[in-house]
């Protein structure tokens, strides 16, 4: 811990308290003061004690089935990177949390320029979400009019990915965004405390969990809240980079509040990771294509449901990462179509967007097969490994390739 004195470190705290992120919430005040005052007087800080002193539990209060005090410091560090991402550097150090720990540390601005060019590629992250979920909110209340835009003949209709979606005979066009699922604290409204739990990403996952783990979240109920990845927003600003030479009707949806009849009647694009599907899992399980969330793997499976090929993501540390992207295009009961970008992270995502909107689509397609391509409409099942730096996929190979004959 770096040594400042005391005055220092109370303004570095006061500023933080009076910020808009902690001036109206009590509570996380009182944990970011406790934290401080245990941290310098070099005492040991337990889950245990913070339930006792700050949250008023008693020794019934079990932390191994009770997450409070985890998800409260872990939504304490959000705060934090919020103000500092919102707030001009007024000092030489700020205040940080490390992970795993509650431990309260002051960390040199000038030795954590790293970090600070993380946090500005996330400011410019957090304004692509907010522009999407603009655009979300814009299209749901006026959608946009088949007159608003006319139709262009553009160099991306001879993409067999999107062809459906482009002609001037084809129907309105769905884009659906992957979602997170999220978890609220139902006794307490005003200091809202949201709980995400990988392992849980749909209502189905939730009463299955419950079923297994009775009153494990006996305090939590299906938040209205969610969130989407960057890859989501991104991918939606590529695909209606192509879409807004069409003249159709686009709608935006998210993933969680999807109906089935919601694609009864529209042509359908899919854009999120494998945890974001929720009901339109059933959707790739008619197919081919078997997933697996942890740990992260892809099967190929025949007609007997034997397994003929498996594709296993093997991370690694650093920021260079690896993923495997599936672009999944089938019929929907309608004479609709239905295409999936999907991937196990960012990466994964945006590879499969990209190739949907590749021109050069046809090209890699027929390096790949040594086939020429059959006439339209076409279906097929993909996937691809790709490499790459958090959203941007530095490299990308076809690994398995089908086509669904007659939409079957």
């Amino acid at each position: 811990m770096v040594t400042l004195n005391d005055s220092d470190k109370e303004k570095i705290l006061n500023s933080i308290l009076d910020s808009n992120d902690f001036k109206d919430s009590k509570r996380y005040q009182d944990l970011l003061k406790y934290l401080i005052d245990k941290s310098e007087k070099n005492e040991s800080i337990k889950e245990i004690d913070i339930a006792f002193d700050v949250f008023g539990k008693d020794s019934s209060f079990d932390p191994n089935t009770n997450p409070l005090v985890r998800s409260y410091v872990s939504n304490l560090r959000k705060k934090l990177e919020h103000y500092y991402l919102t707030t001009e550097d007024k000092f030489e150090y700020r205040i940080e949390i490390p992970k795993g720990q509650y431990l309260v540390n002051y960390i040199s601005v000038e030795k954590s320029n790293g970090q600070n060019k993380k946090t500005k590629r996330m400011g410019i992250i957090y304004l692509v979400i907010i522009f999407s979920l603009f655009i979300y909110i814009v299209f749901q209340q006026f959608q946009i009019s088949s007159s608003s835009v006319q139709f262009k003949t553009s160099p991306l209709i001879l993409n067999p990915v999107l062809r459906e979606f482009i002609l001037p005979n084809s129907g309105p066009i769905t884009i659906v965004l992957g979602d997170y699922f999220f978890l609220a604290d139902k006794n307490n409204n005003f200091d809202r405390l949201f709980l995400r739990n990988t392992k849980i990403n749909s209502e189905k996952d939730f009463y299955q969990y419950e079923k297994k783990y009775p009153g494990f979240y006996g305090n939590f109920e299906i938040s209205k809240f969610t969130y989407l990845r960057t890859s989501a927003s991104f991918g939606l600003l590529e695909i209606l980079r192509v879409l807004g030479n069409s003249n159709k009707n686009l709608t935006l949806q998210l993933a969680s509040h999807l109906k089935w009849e919601d694609l009864g009647t529209h042509n359908v694009i899919f854009l999120g990771t494998f945890k974001t599907l929720y009901q339109l899992d059933t959707l790739i399980n008619k197919t081919n294509i078997r997933f697996k969330i942890e740990p992260s793997q892809l099967n190929i499976i025949n007609s007997k449901s034997d397994t003929t090929k498996s594709f296993k993501i093997r991370y690694v540390s650093g920021n260079y990462q690896n993923d495997y992207s599936l672009l999944l295009k089938i019929p929907g009961p309608n004479k609709n179509t239905i295409l999936f970008c999907v991937g196990f992270s960012e990466i994964g995502v945006m590879a499969a967007v990209h190739m949907a909107v590749s021109p050069n689509f046809s090209y890699y397609l027929q390096k790949y097969t040594n086939k020429e391509l059959p006439k339209p409409p076409l279906y097929f099942e993909m996937i691809s490994r790709c490499e790459g730096i958090e959203m941007i996929d530095m490299k990308s190979e076809i690994n398995y390739f089908n086509i669904i004959k007659n939409g079957e």
